[in-house]
């Protein structure tokens, strides 16, 4: 009891001697693989590592004394960080006097010593958010720098630009009635029984179809329609026309609005109530940015941040899918000169999440569904469904046809849900993981044409009964990795007479929320994945 006792009041002492201390950032770059053991090593020298900078380079909090230069010669390599760096671009380049930003703060940061800075440099402290630990506030453009060269100041962005809403014989294009009893023989009854949905988009307007479905979170957006008609596409029961009946008819949905003024919450912050406190493990987001300038000005400010905060949630939540409309900008004609033959059309950027196009009931490519690739060069859409002239619910109490990527969302969602309900039938009532319905609706969907994965409709179209079957025959592994450089290896059995298989590693990839540059990498996990076959590799 005694030497615990001491060996407490030594750490403790220890510790406050460390914190006493003045810490700065700094850039380090480390060429040995990161590991547990070398992050031990290196806050047993003073220097914790806060952000993943790429390449080799972290950013780091470095005490300044004793032991500073025993790491540089051992352990990495330290070079210059300007205050610069800790600024989005797109704020360099701000004329406003006064601009709202958002500011992220490094861990356990006094937080009114930081409003007491920011008030210091002409700036108005407006809001704390929880989810992302980021201080909103407003400040000088020219005072912008200034706040940056704050030792508690990690990052500083701008806040993300107004979403809007992503509008311009669904069921059969996906082999939904194979897995609903619609007199078919192998019909499994899914009806999207007990699977809770998240949905953010327009206050949601009364309609037969969705009565005691839906419980109305907010109301403040005003109803165009919008909102009821994708909900329709998900639950909605078809009393009236059999045609607009739901994917998912027996789902329930909570409702939300999504960000439409800068006072408002933002949308992960609800997800995470709702995921809480209501339970849902989809949510549908069929809005999303847009290029608003005449000349397409704003085409190289649609970088990696916009959608980071979307990707950290999915990390943070496993258990909670994101489904995102991929956008209407391929016909925008202001940005036709960025656009390389519509290829590099959608402004959409995150990494753990599933983005829909949309085709024509024939399975023909649509002529606004935005096409890859993201600016640093990564896939999207994930997959492709019904989203030309979709009949569902309207704000009259009848129905109505609409187009967009807005009604291809909430189809992929409605069949994630009956999927959900599988999964949850055969796991007893467990949710599965988002990275496994990610898997699932990419690595089993239908292709088109061009052969294999492409930036138009990315893996195919959407495929309910697919998705189901590889569930049933449990044709997927779950495992992690827990340190770089690690490998798995996993045997799959081949059915004699099998001509191709379609082998996919999916991973929820970890969030840096520093500043990206137009066409920085956003991948920090980069995993690699190889099948082998006797001696074939590939």
């Amino acid at each position: 009891m005694y030497k615990a006792y001491l060996l407490t009041v030594v750490l403790a002492f220890i510790s406050l001697a460390l914190f006493a201390q003045e810490a700065t950032l700094q850039r380090i770059r480390i060429e040995q693989p990161m590991s547990v053991a070398l992050q031990s090593r290196l806050r047993n020298e003073g220097i914790e590592l806060l952000e993943f900078l790429g390449g080799n380079d972290y950013l780091a909090r470095v005490v300044a004394e004793p032991s500073g230069r025993k790491v540089r010669s051992t352990l990495g390599e330290f070079l210059p960080f300007a205050a610069k760096e800790k600024i989005a671009p797109a704020l360099l380049l701000e004329q406003r006097e006064q601009v709202m930003v958002r500011l992220f703060p490094v861990a356990n940061a006094d937080l009114q010593q930081l409003r007491c800075d920011i008030e210091n440099v002409g700036g108005v402290y407006v809001s704390y958010d929880a989810l992302l630990g980021a201080v909103r506030c407003t400040v000088p453009s020219a005072h912008l720098l200034d706040l940056a060269r704050l030792n508690e100041v990690l990052w500083v962005h701008p806040l993300p630009p107004q979403r809007k809403i992503q509008d311009k014989a669904g069921k059969l294009r996906s082999d939904v009635p194979l897995v609903q009893h619609e007199g078919n023989a192998t019909g499994l009854d899914l009806t999207g029984r007990g699977v809770r949905i998240g949905i953010w988009d327009e206050t949601i307007d009364p309609h037969p179809d969705l009565i005691d479905k839906v419980s109305i979170q907010e109301r403040k957006l005003q109803s165009t329609g919008h909102g009821t008609h994708v909900t329709g596409i998900i639950l909605g029961a078809g009393f009236l026309n059999e045609e607009a009946r739901g994917m998912s008819p027996q789902a329930r949905a909570w409702s939300y609005n999504f960000k439409f003024e800068e006072s408002e919450p933002d949308e992960w912050d609800k997800m995470q109530e709702a995921y809480k406190k209501y339970h849902i493990s989809l949510t549908n987001n069929s809005y999303g940015v847009a290029y608003e300038k005449d000349d397409c000005s704003d085409y190289e400010q649609m970088v990696y941040d916009l959608d980071a905060p979307f990707d950290l949630l999915a990390q943070r939540y496993p258990y909670l899918t994101h489904i995102f409309a991929a956008g209407n900008e391929r016909n925008n004609a202001s940005c036709h000169h960025k656009f390389n033959n519509g290829y590099g059309s959608s402004p959409s950027r995150g990494k753990n999440l599933i983005y829909v196009g949309a085709i024509t009931a024939d399975k023909r490519m649509t002529s606004f569904s935005s096409w890859g690739p993201m600016d640093d060069g990564r896939l999207i859409p994930t997959v492709v469904a019904h989203g030309a002239r979709v009949l569902s619910t309207d704000q009259s109490a009848g129905y109505m046809r609409l187009s967009g990527t807005s009604m291809a969302c909430p189809a992929v969602t409605g069949q994630l849900a009956l999927v959900t309900e599988y999964y949850a039938r055969l796991h007893n009532n467990a949710t599965p993981r988002s990275d496994l319905l990610r898997a699932l609706v990419a690595n089993t969907a239908e292709d088109m044409e061009p052969q294999g994965p492409d930036y138009a409709t990315g893996y195919g179209i959407v495929n309910a009964a697919k998705m189901v079957e590889a569930l049933g025959k449990q044709q997927y592994v779950l495992g992690d990795f827990s340190a770089q450089g690690e490998q798995k290896e996993y045997k799959i059995y081949v059915p004699d007479g099998t001509a191709r298989i379609r082998v996919m590693l999916v991973w929820n990839d970890a969030v840096s929320l520093r500043p990206h540059a137009w066409g920085e990498k956003a991948l920090v996990n980069d995993l690699d994945l190889t099948v082998k076959n006797g001696e074939d590799t590939f």
